[in-house]
Parts: structure tokens; sequence; C-alpha cells
């Protein structure tokens, strides 16, 4: 079994911008196919994000105060366990769906004065990227709060 490790910052960064490339060439190519563009379309990425913020909160809470376990007044450790992978997988779709979002914006924006369309879709994309940076930095701020030292490390070193 592989162990799971902490996403790296580098590599959401390349997935955005891969994403991004991809959405610009999209874009430039298919943009006359494109529905229009909503504030509404970003919903699920902020919703993420305030769900990893929330989950964040909770878990540094309560594992600073101890309160990971297996009694029915502490949080599971499996969960917290699931909370980092939730963390990992809303950190890696936010980079991803952000990232096609700053490529269509870079088309919008370049055309938001010549497209009717384009101009009409400036707030939707700007809310998209928004809400891809703000899910992934909370999810990788969720995923990085459920780290915690082991109980016994201290023990153990003492010995």
């Amino acid at each position: 079994m592989q162990r799971v490790t902490p996403v790296k910052i580098a590599a959401l960064l390349w997935t955005a911008i891969a994403a991004a490339l991809v959405g610009w060439v999209t874009a430039m190519g298919f943009y006359g196919s494109f529905p229009p563009i909503h504030l509404s379309a970003s919903a699920a990425l902020w919703l993420a994000a305030v769900l990893c913020a929330v989950g964040g909160v909770v878990v540094r809470r309560r594992i600073e105060e101890r309160r990971i376990g297996f009694d029915r007044s502490q949080l599971q450790p499996s969960t917290v366990a699931q909370l980092a992978l939730c963390g990992q997988a809303v950190a890696w779709m936010a980079a991803l769906i952000g990232g096609l979002y700053a490529g269509v914006g870079v088309h919008v924006l370049f055309n938001a004065g010549r497209l009717m369309a384009a101009q009409q879709d400036v707030p939707g994309v700007l809310a998209g990227f928004a809400g891809g940076i703000a899910a992934a930095v909370a999810g990788v701020w969720l995923e990085r709060g459920c780290i915690a030292p082991p109980a016994d490390s201290a023990l153990l070193d003492a010995e």
C-alpha cells in the first residue's frame, strides 16, 4: 500500500497552467459554441471552498484540543484521513477547473471590447477563476490541517 503524500503546490500550479492552455486554445477555436458563462457556474467551486475551510477549522480545533480518537465525543481518525483526501481532491479539482476558467478568461478578456457575448461572460469567468483559487487554497489548507504528529512519538524518542 502506498502512503498518501501531501499535495505539492508546484504540481497544482502546473496542472492549472496546462488546463489554462487547454481552455485558451479551446476558447479560441470554439468560443462561438460555448453556452453563456454565468456567475452561478462557479457556485460549486465556492461551496467546495467554504466546506473545506469549515472542515479545516473543525479538524484543527479538534487536533489542538486532543479530541481525535475512538470515543463518541472524539473525531474518528478515519474521518480525519477521509477529510485529508477530500482536501486533496478539492485542491486538484479546483486547480483543473480554475485553470480552465483562466484560459477561457484570457480569450474573453481580450475579446470583451469586440464581442457582446465575451463582455457578458467576464463576471462569470472572473468568479470561476477566483472560485478555483479559493477552493484550491481551502483544499490544501484542509489537507495540511489533517496532519497530526503521532501521539507516541515523544514517548518513543525518550526511551
